[in-house]
């Protein structure tokens, strides 16, 4: 369904709900600047809760011509009073500037409950035929291929009547192992999956429980060698009532960002778990959705919170728009920690991976166990990485390296490039990976995206000589961060979370308060002249 007015068009392909909860995509097509944010609301006032589903933007493509723009995006989250029959809903645009402009949606469609062909045939196959013909076009016929077998190989493994998956997942006599986490990619799901391996290699048969946004529901999902299995359930009584009917020795929680209802969740489980007493219970701090909804520590203005009293934290829940801060609706921030707070005291270990994320944790609830508490930093095994020798054509080059969101420093990098724009600064900035921000090309080169070991190959190609780490969040580590001092690249980052932890230790690192492109830029001068530069324009400034 396409919608137009005033110049922009929506186009849906596909839109869902089941109760309160949504999903959906689309494309945004018009001319002149993109909307900054783009909202889903109702036609009517809400009375609980955040204004509406904010939407998650991809990047922005332009026509040749630079006159036409499109840019893709997800709606997923919970929208509060939206009645049974929705007379409006509709697309909010914004632009920096204040202006508006809201488009029409058509009703979504309600997903189905239960399993089998009905399950099957409701989902959105319109938008894989689409997406395998723009395949086709581009000549990507093997990625075509392997992700139609994916597709396949999902619809045929999917949707069994619980009864049935327990048996099959407890038919070779194997103890089992339940592993709880979202599956939006990432760090953590690449931790998981090493963690799922070791827990097969040791014996287990491992029960991952996540959310399939698409189909909005829980997903139980097992694996015996080459097979694997899917349950679906649609609610928390006969997901746990599903638990219940087996012996489950180990229960591991690593993130649930994105699950509709968390502190149901949380009070579920932290009872199931008292009631049944696993062996043993880990739980992972991969980000900080157990101290705030707002889980990067990001305040209403976009800036590191250092996690404050309890009132400013108020104030700040009612005005922020982190993603799925949606579905704390109508909790404070007492009401959050105390029902965290008892799945942490449930927990035989809780695992950091930084002691600045230990001390945060320790911040927000002071009364936990601390000898429950350890740490361990990642080991990066993924890719070989050597030292690089060090270009200096009388400037800094300065790297950044990943994909570089708005939390990550994109904004900040933007602003970074518009300073030497603006002074004349001899210097470069070089995005090793992809950035949500537009920069200057006489400024910035965007290589697109890496293999890890490409990386020493890539920054001595574009004569890097110093690195960047702009991350403006909390990280609990940063592979990244890593990857840089293992390449004994000089490192400019914050001093907040594990990358200012470790950087500050680096014999070539430098940390400083989260700065001013202006005072950044200054620092980033003097740290490559203390370790690269050569005698030039730039001592004239000291």
């Amino acid at each position: 369904m396409t919608n137009r007015k005033h110049g922009w068009t929506v186009a849906i392909e596909s839109f869902r709900r089941k109760g309160e909860l949504l999903h959906g995509w689309g494309t945004l097509r018009g001319s002149g600047e993109i909307p900054c944010e783009v909202w889903l609301e109702t036609g009517v006032p809400v009375s609980r809760g955040p204004r509406g589903i904010r939407a998650t933007l991809g990047k922005a493509e332009r026509s040749a011509q630079q006159d036409e723009a499109s840019v893709d995006f997800v709606l997923y989250g919970s929208l509060a009073d939206i009645g049974q029959n929705p007379v409006f809903l509709c697309l909010l645009l914004e632009w920096r500037d204040g202006r508006q402009q809201r488009l029409q949606l058509p009703p979504p469609h309600h997903a189905l409950a239960g399993r089998g062909v009905a399950r099957i045939t409701a989902l959105p196959w319109k938008h894989y035929f689409s997406r395998g013909l723009r395949l086709i076009r581009q000549g990507q016929t093997g990625l075509l291929l392997r992700k139609f077998f994916g597709m396949a190989h999902a619809t045929i493994t999917s949707g069994w009547h619980p009864v049935r998956f327990l048996k099959w997942a407890t038919a070779e006599g194997k103890p089992l192992a339940l592993v709880i986490d979202h599956d939006l990619g990432g760090g953590a799901n690449l931790y998981r999956q090493a963690h799922v391996a070791q827990l097969a290699a040791d014996g287990f048969t491992p029960l991952l429980l996540s959310v399939h946004h698409g189909i909005l529901s829980y997903q139980v999902t097992v694996k015996r060698g080459a097979r694997a299995r899917t349950t679906n359930i649609d609610d928390l009584e006969t997901l746990f009532g599903l638990l219940s009917q087996a012996r489950i020795d180990r229960v591991v929680f690593n993130n649930i960002l994105s699950f509709p209802e968390p502190l149901v969740l949380v009070r579920e489980l932290s009872s199931w778990l008292q009631q049944t007493k696993p062996t043993q219970f880990l739980f992972l701090v991969h980000d900080y959705y157990c101290i705030c909804p707002v889980w990067l520590l990001l305040d209403h203005t976009g800036r590191y919170c250092g996690i404050p009293d309890a009132v400013v934290c108020s104030d700040c829940l009612r005005c922020n728009t982190a993603p799925f801060l949606e579905f704390a609706a109508g909790a404070d921030i007492a009401v959050w920690r105390s029902v965290w707070g008892g799945l942490l005291n449930c927990a035989n270990e809780i695992r950091c991976f930084s002691e600045a994320s230990r001390k945060l944790l320790l911040r927000a609830y002071p009364h936990l166990d601390s000898n429950c508490i350890s740490v361990l930093p990642h080991q990066i095994k993924h890719a070989r990485l050597r030292p690089i020798k060090l270009a200096d054509p009388g400037w800094p080059v300065i790297a950044v390296i990943g994909h570089l969101a708005y939390h990550k420093g994109g904004k900040f990098v933007q602003d970074l490039a518009d300073q030497i724009l603006r002074t004349g600064d001899d210097a470069r900035i070089v995005v090793v990976g992809t950035i949500d921000y537009a920069l200057p090309a006489s400024i910035a080169t965007v290589t697109g995206t890496y293999r890890p070991e490409q990386l020493p190959d890539i920054l001595e190609r574009h004569s890097v000589n110093i690195g960047l780490f702009p991350s403006i969040c909390p990280e609990t580590f940063s592979y990244v961060a890593e990857e840089m001092m293992m390449m004994e690249i000089p490192v400019v980052a914050f001093d907040i979370g594990a990358p200012g932890e470790r950087v500050a230790r680096y014999r070539r690192g430098c940390v400083l308060p989260p700065s001013s492109a202006e005072v950044v830029l200054d620092h980033i001068r003097r740290h490559y002249l203390e370790h690269t530069g050569r005698a030039g324009n730039w001592l004239s400034d000291y």
